[in-house]
């Protein structure tokens, strides 16, 4: 992978826009783009902290009110436990969210 491409992969997943509450349907396929993206960060030896994947991801979600307080509530449930807070952890609250608003929007 070129350097120019290298740099607009990182830009956008070190600053994700984010999904509009009326395009919450839309989480799914923004939620695939963003693994993609990290998947490709990785292989090209530029794999992001643990730290920087969750507030990348916490940008997607952070106009859904709903992703917000599921992930907030995992968050709470996690710290209470004393067990850490991981991106695959925040990326299941996420996905499953995007699941249900996926099926609604598709019936």
């Amino acid at each position: 992978m070129s350097d120019a491409a290298a740099a607009i992969i990182l830009e956008w997943f070190q600053n994700p826009d984010a999904v509009l509450l009326k395009n919450k349907h839309m989480l799914m396929a923004v939620t695939q783009q963003w693994k993609e993206y990290r998947a490709t960060l990785v292989r090209s030896n530029l794999a992001q902290a643990d730290v920087i994947c969750r507030l990348s991801l916490d940008k997607l979600y952070s106009l859904l009110p709903e992703v917000k307080m599921n992930v907030q509530s995992m968050k709470s449930a996690l710290t209470i436990a004393n067990s850490p807070i991981t991106v695959g952890r925040v990326l299941a609250v996420v996905q499953e969210c995007a699941d249900t608003y996926f099926s609604a929007y598709s019936r």
